[in-house]
């Protein structure tokens, strides 16, 4: 036990330890798909005060918005720059991609709405084979 003792530092008490258990609830609770980065930038600092983790915080938090009001405008740019270079694999207009074509969206809805027909025609011929194997079974 004194050996365990030994390996904190001098100045070290509940308080402090409150304080980093307070910090790391504060990092463990951000989703990690979207902080995983941030979350492991933090835990590799040597101190975790709250102090400081919330000024991580408040910084990720800008750095994020800012992001989020800079880049639409960029990439909006960039897929008008670029659309007139895309040619549809299916209908082989210019402009657009073949997730995005109208002609591939309409014909797969009907290929959809086809095979759900038939689906039911098979149905209704089945049911009506098993109705006349039923009439000739009881008579």
């Amino acid at each position: 036990m004194q050996r365990v003792k030994d390996l904190r530092p001098n100045d070290f008490n509940l308080t402090k330890l409150d304080e980093e258990l307070t910090s790391m609830a504060m990092i463990c609770a951000l989703p990690v798909e979207e902080y995983g980065a941030f979350t492991s930038a933090l835990l590799q600092r040597d101190i975790l005060s709250k102090d400081v983790v919330t000024q991580a915080f408040v910084t990720e938090e800008i750095n994020r918005h800012h992001r989020t009001t800079s880049f639409p405008k960029a990439d909006q740019a960039l897929i008008t720059a670029s659309s007139s270079q895309l040619t549809c694999d299916f209908c082989e207009g210019k402009g657009h991609i073949q997730s995005n074509c109208y002609a591939f969206q309409n014909a797969s809805k009907k290929v959809k709405e086809n095979r759900k027909e038939r689906r039911s025609k098979r149905g209704n011929k089945a049911n009506a084979t098993a109705a006349a194997a039923a009439t000739q079974n009881t008579t």
